[in-house]
């Protein structure tokens, strides 16, 4: 049985299909993009060696094994009102929180992203944001191989960015 609508962030997406779990990810979860992120996370450098490594993810959305979506534009300007003042999130970030703005009760944002974490507290959304260990480890998605994830894909970096991001919105709800 797959789980539902899990939006991703470019580096999720690029670690799992460097960490070789992508196949078992999209059988297990129902992968969502916001239409900016396809471009976003098109090519990586293998950190180890520098070595440009491509993803192409046409056959996956083509064979309709990833969904693409669009957001109501009209909600980015509510989030940079609500976010940009403290904090710099990319046009991937942006759209896929406002996927996740415009239908609450339907998604999940993954991402490792300070930027992007806080934004999901400051507009309450923290429910809605999901690690990739949790997401790994909560749908059954076995790594292959014994890899360690980098510490910015842990449940504990994710907790870490919440409660900054909790502090940062009771000095923006002190600003108004």
């Amino acid at each position: 049985m797959r789980v539902k609508l899990v939006l991703l962030d470019a580096v999720v997406i690029i670690e799992s299909f460097r960490l070789g779990i992508r196949d078992k990810l999209i059988e297990k979860v129902e992968i969502v993009l916001a239409n900016t992120i396809i471009d976003q996370s098109c090519h990586y450098e293998e950190p180890d060696t520098g070595a440009k490594k491509y993803i192409d993810l046409l056959p996956y959305i083509s064979k309709g094994k990833i969904k693409v979506v669009d957001c109501d534009i009209q909600l980015i300007p509510v989030i940079e009102r609500r976010c940009h003042r403290w904090l710099a999130l990319h046009s991937g970030e942006l759209e896929s929180i406002a996927v996740v703005l415009e239908r609450k009760e339907d998604y999940y944002f993954c991402t490792a992203d300070n930027a992007a974490i806080q934004a999901m507290v400051l507009l309450d959304m923290r429910e809605r944001v999901v690690s990739f260990e949790r997401l790994l480890d909560k749908y059954g998605v076995a790594r292959s191989k014994k890899v360690k994830l980098r510490r910015h894909f842990t449940e504990d970096h994710l907790k870490k960015w919440l409660k900054e991001g909790s502090k940062l919105r009771t000095e923006t709800e002190e600003l108004s």
